[in-house]
């Protein structure tokens, strides 16, 4: 790809023209110090196959550039079916200072775009880097690329697009140091995680303990009831049939069918009986299970997911375990319990998209509540992190947004702009930027600082009256200027603002001035770019345009600019001798012009001749004796001139 690094511009966006808008709409960026007020491009339509469908040169003028922002240029071109894009060049930029840059053929260069495509590369340099960033910086010949997709001359020490330091961006923004931020802060939120994990850990054991304490003392309590129902069978005999081979058999039956509580009650009973150790992990595990699909108790389920673990090595356990503790954290997150949730969610596979999910959606609940404490930048850090997530980039401009507004409200206007113009298209920012510029012009104006306000009511656009009070800061300069006799400033001043009071009379009566002047001191080409300016019928500035093309033309035909010469006595006309030395001008132009033919045709003849004969060919340098007899020629000429 190919671009000219001394443009002062770069577009960012075309809109093709569609039926409803018939206009291309060209999406510019100011990466000049100047305001830009006029730009000349070459558009040209573009079908999918790369073949042209209309092209248009156009000068958009009354355009407001400010620096370092976009702005928007519209091309009058029709609706052209079969237009797929378009392809703009840049030829001329004015600025509002008067001067102006024009394309110059040579100047594109080489290079190769950094941008990265969409995927986790791009997100974690985004997360490091902000928004606009595009593509790891890269060092390319003769020029090095930015983040921001931006390439810049070796030289250039700061990008042109986002003003940042080149040194500060290889070193912070290349992938090595991308990749160590990114796991840094991974790391800083995994201790933070895990922080809370080891506070819910210490909560469950103190409910484990306590779990742990009533099923001992209710153990206690059957041993008792079977020691009392031992001694009543010891007493009573078989006359109950409670003798324990029977009620394992009849626990046995329970179990077939289906019961496993009362099951499980009757071989505690009997838990001494051999064989009974298996019927009871079984009826465990069997009601373990049962809870994990239907028990919506927070305590059941993680008693449920621990027995399943305990017995991991069983068929289905695992996946019954993670079912149970995710229904455990989604019924924590329900109540609020985010850190509970995530402890609770630790133990299921990190790759299940359910504890994804409820991870990600704790992340966001948090970065909401930091961005509602005012801890914008922890909340924008998070809400990029989670790339995608329905809402989080939004939210991620509004933790610009708010501290944006708050710098306007205390006054902090330069630090507000600054952030505003990191999301011009979000809301009302760029209005609010109009706003900031503004304010800093009424105050520069109060403290008597006109050459800083006309610039900051420039850059406030069309924001109340602005443009207006842009124009009243600028003719007070002039008249400033003008009361110091800096006559020169004073016009520069009184031309920017056409129309303006009585700027445009002043304008041409320092014109005027400055050209007498200039004639005074016998600086006639000065003089006479000067008058050109003024008016015609202005005083007696039309005779004096006369006299100093004829003064001016003179001058360069005794330094031997004969082009120049013949330009400036055509305009001095019927003055004088004027005409008389147009004609001496032209035939030595003439005249030059047949010698360099006749050098061209013998340096031809020479290359054409062998080398054995190519001595005769010095033949033509004799009419160079003639040479010296033209000064004299000059002079008498000269001598007639000055009569």
């Amino acid at each position: 790809m190919q671009i000219d690094l001394t443009c002062p511009v770069e577009i960012f966006r075309t809109t093709v023209p569609t039926a409803g808008s018939q206009v291309l709409e060209l999406t510019m960026f100011n990466l000049s110090d100047r305001v830009i007020v006029s730009a000349e491009v070459t558009a040209r339509l573009l079908s999918a196959s790369g073949l042209e469908k209309e092209k248009m040169v156009f000068r958009g003028r009354a355009l407001n550039g400010r620096p370092h922002s976009t702005f928007v240029m519209n091309v009058p071109m029709g609706f052209s079916a079969g237009a797929h894009n378009a392809e703009v060049t840049v030829e001329k930029i004015w600025f509002a200072d008067n001067d102006t840059w024009q394309r110059k053929d040579g100047t594109e260069k080489e290079y190769t775009p950094n941008a990265l495509p969409s995927s986790p590369a791009l997100t974690r340099l985004k997360y490091v880097a902000g928004d606009f960033a595009v593509g790891y910086p890269e060092q390319q010949d003769g020029l090095w690329v930015c983040v921001c997709g931006r390439p810049n001359p070796d030289r250039e020490t700061v990008c042109a697009r986002c003003r940042q330091d080149k040194g500060a961006v290889f070193e912070r923004f290349c992938r090595e140091a991308v990749e160590k931020q990114v796991y840094l802060r991974e790391k800083q939120l995994d201790l933070s995680s895990r922080s809370a994990r080891e506070d819910t850990a210490r909560l469950q054991r103190i409910r484990e303990e306590e779990y742990n304490l009533d099923r001992a003392r209710r153990g206690r309590r059957i041993r008792l009831g079977c020691f009392l129902a031992l001694f009543l069978v010891l007493t009573v005999g078989l006359v109950r049939g409670a003798i324990p081979a029977l009620r394992t058999r009849l626990a046995v039956r329970e179990m077939e069918q289906g019961n496993y509580t009362s099951a499980l009650e009757t071989l505690r009973d009997v838990a001494f009986f051999p064989g009974t150790e298996e019927k009871i992990a079984e009826c465990e595990w069997q009601l373990a299970a049962a809870s994990a699909e239907t028990s919506e108790e927070i305590d059941e389920l993680a008693a449920a997911a621990r027995l399943l673990r305990e017995n991991a090595e069983r068929e289905g356990s695992a996946a019954l375990a993670d079912k149970a503790d995710l229904k455990r954290a989604n019924l924590l997150y329900g109540k609020g319990d985010r850190a509970g949730a995530l402890a609770a969610a630790e133990a299921v596979d990190p790759e299940n998209a359910e504890r994804i999910s409820l991870e990600r959606d704790c992340l966001f609940d948090t970065a909401n509540e930091q961005l509602a404490a005012g801890d914008y930048a922890a909340a924008r850090d998070a809400f990029v992190s989670l790339g995608d997530y329905p809402g989080a980039a939004e939210l991620a401009t509004e933790c610009i947004y708010r501290p944006a507004v708050a710098m306007l409200e205390n006054k902090a206007y330069e630090d507000a702009i600054r952030e505003l113009s990191r999301i011009p298209d979000y809301k009302d920012s760029r209005q609010l930027t109009l706003q900031c510029h503004y304010q800093i012009a009424a105050d520069m104006e109060a403290v008597g600082d006109l050459t800083g306000a006309a610039t900051e009511f420039l850059l406030a656009g069309d924001y109340k009256d602005a443009p207006d009070k842009n124009r009243e800061m600028v003719y007070l300069q002039a008249e400033e200027a003008l009361k110091k006799g800096k006559l020169e400033d004073a016009q520069v001043l009184y031309a920017s603002i056409p129309g303006y009071e009585d700027a445009d009379d002043k304008s041409n009566a320092c014109l005027y001035t400055l050209a007498n002047i200039a004639m005074a001191d016998m600086e006639y080409t000065l003089a006479y770019g000067m008058l050109k300016q003024v008016p015609e019928g202005y005083l007696d500035a039309d005779s004096l345009r006369v006299r100093a093309a004829y003064e001016a033309g003179k001058t360069a035909r005794d330094n031997g600019d004969l082009e120049t010469a013949r330009e400036l006595l055509e305009a001095a006309g019927k003055y004088k001798n004027a005409q008389r030395i147009l004609n001496q001008v032209n035939a030595e132009i003439q005249k030059a012009q047949e010698a360099a033919e006749a050098a061209a045709q013998a340096a031809q003849a020479a290359q054409d001749v062998p080398e054995a004969t190519e001595a005769p060919a010095a033949a033509p340098e004799t009419p160079a004796a003639e040479t010296p007899a033209e000064p004299a020629q000059d002079n008498e000429y000269a001598v007639k001139d000055g009569e």
